[in-house]
């Protein structure tokens, strides 16, 4: 009797991460920002769930299965300048984990970062390599007295 009087749903808050996932994306957020909120909700959300003893093998299947689930709600909630990587990611098989797939996105981050000049414009990286080349060679003349 006192169970069921003082017993309170998990449903609501069930509704209301799943409704958070449902509406989370990258946006404005780094993707390690962006993951780390995605994998708290979705931490929370794997707590409601019961959990099974199971020795024939399902549970595996099931968990491979929310495993899954995660790793598409990331990639679903990526930013568009994620495509190229995304695309990649999907046509693996199998598919990646999910710390797999946040590594690779966060590499991919990464390496778009070195790329980036001032004002967020990509640079020319062959432009770059000719600056750099330029200027060793003019500080080689300059070391060896030649005046250009």
């Amino acid at each position: 009797d006192l169970r069921e009087r003082f017993h309170q749903s998990n449903a609501p808050r069930i509704f209301q991460i799943k409704r958070l996932l449902a509406d989370l994306h990258q946006g404005a957020m780094d993707i390690n920002s962006y993951y780390t909120k995605m994998r708290i909700l979705w931490d929370e959300l794997k707590n409601f769930q019961p959990i099974s003893v199971c020795r024939c093998g399902a549970m595996k299947e099931w968990l491979d299965y929310q495993n899954q689930e995660c790793a598409m709600r990331f990639l679903m909630g990526l930013n568009d300048s994620c495509a190229q990587i995304r695309a990649q990611i999907l046509l693996m098989n199998p598919l990646p984990t999910i710390s797999k797939i946040f590594s690779l996105a966060v590499q991919k981050e990464r390496q778009r970062s070195i790329h980036q000049g001032v004002g967020g414009k990509l640079l020319d990286q062959p432009l770059i390599m000719s600056h750099r080349a330029n200027v060793a060679v003019l500080k080689g003349a300059h070391i060896q007295g030649n005046q250009v």
